[in-house]
């Protein structure tokens, strides 16, 4: 019988358990694990950083192969190219309805019915949410890509989460041509980042972080990197003593919030995305706000068209990606121990599952 992870709310553990083939509905469409990759997200769950129903089948960050398609389900995906099985596929972190308030005013990842991938209470009804599972079922209202078979599935996996929420924090901060770009992480989607705003044309990129070997790999990419303890000292150097245009914080905490802020200019915008988690609260003047006319934004998850721009780019920078990224312990779902323990240790920028 297939298999799927179940974390039951036990510090650090997640247990192998096997169920029924999973029946699909009209609409559905089962899709059979090639990858699934273990997100920051999930860690901090399993971790206790972070709460989360239980029991629960963790993993949103998939790429998967089509197992079936019910009755009245789709036959293209969202740019229209035809779905068959066996073809590879990504999608949308969250299914909305489309219809409510919320869907309409541009907002379907808040839809208030919505279902998250990766977030669901298992139960008789919803077994197969998950992405560390050999099977999950997407439901209807859930936006669907196919994958360029020239994108590796490492590569691929990154898509409906890490990728897609980068695109929506660079559609936040706006026009980023010629402007100095402050990143808070050089993590995956940190540098994810760092490598869109280049490529959309910023003037500067730097990026703040804490590990050294992060550090290393963002300088072997090509961008300025300053570790937190020394923004103080550095960052006005590395700025030429110019005012930073964007602020984009990924790592879910600043080190020195205030002496950030002097450096920001008029004008400038300041995306957070990175704090999913309780995080301390942060000094804000309100009238450096003011007097700088800065804008302030919060990203959560995104929309579907994001997922289309995220595919657009991880098809055109896979090498780049694969250069940078680091992947550890692609293990069976069966070797979950290793994976999570290696995942934990921040050594890789991502571990996972694939099928087998």
């Amino acid at each position: 019988m297939p298999s799927m992870l179940v974390y039951r709310g036990d510090y650090g553990q997640l247990s192998l358990e096997e169920h029924s083939h999973p029946d699909i509905g009209a609409g559905e469409v089962c899709v059979a694990l090639d990858t699934a990759l273990v997100c920051s997200s999930d860690l901090h769950t399993i971790f206790h950083r972070r709460t989360a129903p239980t029991p629960l089948v963790l993993g949103h960050e998939t790429v998967s192969v089509i197992d079936r398609i019910g009755d009245g389900g789709p036959t293209t995906d969202m740019q229209g190219i035809p779905l068959r099985t066996g073809d590879r596929v990504v999608w949308a972190v969250v299914a909305s309805c489309g219809a409510c308030g919320t869907c309409s005013r541009g907002w379907p990842q808040k839809c208030p019915g919505a279902l998250k991938y990766g977030h669901v209470r298992l139960s008789s009804q919803e077994k197969w949410m998950g992405g560390f599972a050999d099977y999950q079922v997407l439901k209807p209202g859930t936006s669907i890509l196919r994958v360029p078979e020239h994108v590796p599935s490492r590569i691929a996996a990154t898509i409906g989460c890490s990728t897609a929420t980068v695109c929506a924090v660079l559609e936040a901060a706006g026009d980023i041509r010629d402007k100095i770009v402050l990143i808070n992480g050089a993590g995956q989607l940190g540098m994810q980042a760092a490598i869109m705003a280049k490529s959309g044309g910023a003037k500067q990129v730097i990026c703040l972080e804490a590990q050294p070997q992060r550090r290393t790999d963002a300088k072997r990419m090509g961008f300025v990197t300053i570790a937190p303890e020394s923004m103080a000292l550095m960052l006005t150097d590395a700025t030429a003593g110019e005012p930073i245009d964007i602020y984009l914080e990924l790592a879910g905490h600043v080190s020195d919030f205030s002496m950030l802020m002097q450096h920001l200019g008029v004008g400038s915008t300041i995306v957070f995305a990175g704090a999913v988690f309780p995080s301390p609260a942060l000094p804000l003047d309100m009238e450096t706000v003011i007097r700088k006319c800065i804008t302030i934004k919060g990203i959560h998850n995104y929309r579907p068209e994001h997922l289309v721009r995220a595919l657009a780019f991880a098809s055109a920078h896979c090498h780049a990606l694969s250069e940078f990224l680091t992947f550890g312990s692609l293990l069976p779902l069966r070797e979950h121990a290793a994976v999570v323990q290696a995942g934990e240790s921040g050594a890789f920028h991502r571990v996972g599952f694939t099928s087998g």
